[in-house]
Protein backbone atom coordinates (compact mmCIF):
# COMPACT_ATOMS: atom_id res chain seq x y z
CA UNK A 1 0.00 0.00 0.00
CA UNK A 2 2.86 2.36 0.78
CA UNK A 3 4.28 1.73 -2.70
CA UNK A 4 0.90 2.45 -4.27
CA UNK A 5 0.61 5.73 -2.39
CA UNK A 6 4.15 6.69 -3.37
CA UNK A 7 3.36 6.01 -7.03
CA UNK A 8 0.25 8.19 -6.78
CA UNK A 9 2.03 11.17 -5.18
CA UNK A 10 1.42 13.38 -8.21
CA UNK A 11 -2.29 12.52 -8.31
CA UNK A 12 -2.64 13.18 -4.58
CA UNK A 13 -0.77 16.47 -4.98
CA UNK A 14 -3.14 17.55 -7.73
CA UNK A 15 -6.17 16.60 -5.61
CA UNK A 16 -4.86 18.63 -2.67
CA UNK A 17 -4.00 21.56 -4.97
CA UNK A 18 -7.56 21.54 -6.31
CA UNK A 19 -8.98 21.73 -2.80
CA UNK A 20 -9.35 18.22 -1.45
CA UNK A 21 -9.02 18.19 2.31
CA UNK A 22 -6.57 15.97 4.12
CA UNK A 23 -9.43 13.91 5.55
CA UNK A 24 -10.79 13.32 2.03
CA UNK A 25 -7.43 12.06 0.77
CA UNK A 26 -6.92 9.90 3.87
CA UNK A 27 -10.40 8.38 3.58
CA UNK A 28 -9.90 7.70 -0.15
CA UNK A 29 -6.68 5.77 0.48
CA UNK A 30 -8.18 3.86 3.43
CA UNK A 31 -11.32 2.99 1.46
CA UNK A 32 -9.35 1.67 -1.51
CA UNK A 33 -6.91 -0.33 0.60
CA UNK A 34 -9.50 -1.80 2.93
CA UNK A 35 -11.78 -2.83 0.07
CA UNK A 36 -8.96 -5.02 -1.27
CA UNK A 37 -8.15 -6.36 2.21
CA UNK A 38 -11.78 -7.13 3.07
CA UNK A 39 -12.28 -8.87 -0.26
CA UNK A 40 -9.29 -11.07 0.57
CA UNK A 41 -10.62 -11.79 4.07
CA UNK A 42 -14.05 -12.69 2.64
CA UNK A 43 -12.52 -15.04 0.07
CA UNK A 44 -10.36 -16.60 2.78
CA UNK A 45 -13.26 -17.16 5.18
CA UNK A 46 -15.42 -18.62 2.43
CA UNK A 47 -12.60 -20.91 1.31
CA UNK A 48 -11.85 -22.02 4.86
CA UNK A 49 -15.52 -22.71 5.52
CA UNK A 50 -15.81 -24.64 2.27
CA UNK A 51 -12.70 -26.70 2.95
CA UNK A 52 -13.47 -27.60 6.56
CA UNK A 53 -13.49 -31.35 5.82
CA UNK A 54 -9.95 -31.16 4.42
CA UNK A 55 -8.76 -28.83 7.17
CA UNK A 56 -10.31 -30.93 9.97
CA UNK A 57 -7.52 -33.53 9.78
CA UNK A 58 -4.90 -30.82 10.47
CA UNK A 59 -6.63 -29.25 13.49
CA UNK A 60 -5.93 -30.27 17.10
CA UNK A 61 -8.04 -28.98 19.98
CA UNK A 62 -10.33 -26.93 17.74
CA UNK A 63 -13.38 -28.05 15.82
CA UNK A 64 -13.43 -27.52 12.08
CA UNK A 65 -16.18 -24.90 12.20
CA UNK A 66 -15.25 -23.20 15.47
CA UNK A 67 -17.12 -19.87 15.54
CA UNK A 68 -14.46 -18.20 17.71
CA UNK A 69 -11.80 -18.91 15.09
CA UNK A 70 -14.04 -17.88 12.20
CA UNK A 71 -14.71 -14.54 13.91
CA UNK A 72 -11.41 -13.71 15.60
CA UNK A 73 -9.01 -14.46 12.74
CA UNK A 74 -10.79 -12.22 10.19
CA UNK A 75 -11.03 -9.45 12.82
CA UNK A 76 -7.29 -9.64 13.57
CA UNK A 77 -6.41 -9.73 9.87
CA UNK A 78 -8.71 -6.77 9.18
CA UNK A 79 -7.12 -4.83 12.05
CA UNK A 80 -3.62 -5.47 10.72
CA UNK A 81 -4.77 -4.47 7.22
CA UNK A 82 -6.29 -1.28 8.62
CA UNK A 83 -3.00 -0.41 10.30
CA UNK A 84 -1.13 -1.20 7.08
CA UNK A 85 -3.43 1.10 5.12
CA UNK A 86 -3.76 3.85 7.72
CA UNK A 87 -0.03 4.66 7.97
CA UNK A 88 0.43 5.38 4.22
CA UNK A 89 -2.94 7.19 4.16
CA UNK A 90 -1.79 9.46 6.97
CA UNK A 91 1.41 10.20 5.05
CA UNK A 92 -0.60 10.88 1.88
CA UNK A 93 -2.86 13.32 3.73
CA UNK A 94 0.19 15.44 4.60
CA UNK A 95 1.41 15.80 1.00
CA UNK A 96 2.43 19.31 0.02
CA UNK A 97 1.11 19.79 -3.55
CA UNK A 98 4.09 21.90 -4.67
CA UNK A 99 6.61 19.33 -3.46
CA UNK A 100 4.60 16.44 -4.91
CA UNK A 101 4.42 18.03 -8.34
CA UNK A 102 8.10 18.98 -8.26
CA UNK A 103 9.13 15.41 -7.37
CA UNK A 104 6.92 14.00 -10.13
CA UNK A 105 8.42 16.43 -12.64
CA UNK A 106 11.99 15.52 -11.65
CA UNK A 107 11.35 11.80 -11.86
CA UNK A 108 10.02 12.27 -15.39
CA UNK A 109 13.16 14.17 -16.36
CA UNK A 110 15.46 11.44 -15.02
CA UNK A 111 13.77 8.64 -16.93
CA UNK A 112 15.84 7.36 -19.82
CA UNK A 113 15.12 4.28 -21.90
CA UNK A 114 17.45 1.30 -21.52
CA UNK A 115 20.49 1.88 -23.73
CA UNK A 116 23.15 -0.85 -23.75
CA UNK A 117 25.41 1.21 -26.00
CA UNK A 118 25.78 3.88 -23.29
CA UNK A 119 29.10 3.28 -21.46
CA UNK A 120 27.89 5.19 -18.38
CA UNK A 121 24.88 2.89 -18.09
CA UNK A 122 27.03 -0.24 -18.41
CA UNK A 123 29.47 1.08 -15.80
CA UNK A 124 26.59 1.70 -13.38
CA UNK A 125 25.19 -1.74 -14.13
CA UNK A 126 28.57 -3.34 -13.39
CA UNK A 127 28.63 -1.49 -10.06
CA UNK A 128 25.26 -2.97 -9.14
CA UNK A 129 25.96 -6.44 -10.61
CA UNK A 130 29.74 -6.92 -10.32
CA UNK A 131 29.49 -10.58 -11.32
CA UNK A 132 28.14 -9.78 -14.80
CA UNK A 133 31.14 -8.93 -17.01
CA UNK A 134 29.34 -10.30 -20.06
CA UNK A 135 27.30 -7.08 -20.22
CA UNK A 136 30.28 -5.17 -21.59
CA UNK A 137 30.67 -7.69 -24.40
CA UNK A 138 26.96 -7.56 -25.01
CA UNK A 139 27.16 -3.77 -25.24
CA UNK A 140 30.03 -3.97 -27.71
CA UNK A 141 28.21 -6.58 -29.79
CA UNK A 142 25.06 -4.46 -29.97
CA UNK A 143 27.01 -1.26 -30.63
CA UNK A 144 28.88 -3.00 -33.44
CA UNK A 145 25.74 -4.36 -35.04
CA UNK A 146 24.03 -0.98 -34.85
CA UNK A 147 26.89 0.80 -36.62
CA UNK A 148 26.92 -1.62 -39.54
Amino acid sequence: MAYSVQQRTQEIGIRVALGAGSHTVRNMIIRQGMSIALLGVAIGVASAYGLTRVIASFLFGVTARDPVVFVSVPLVLSGVALLGVWLPARRAARVDPVVALRIAHRSRLRFRPLDLSDPEFCYGLRQVFPGAPYLVGLRRRFAGSLSE
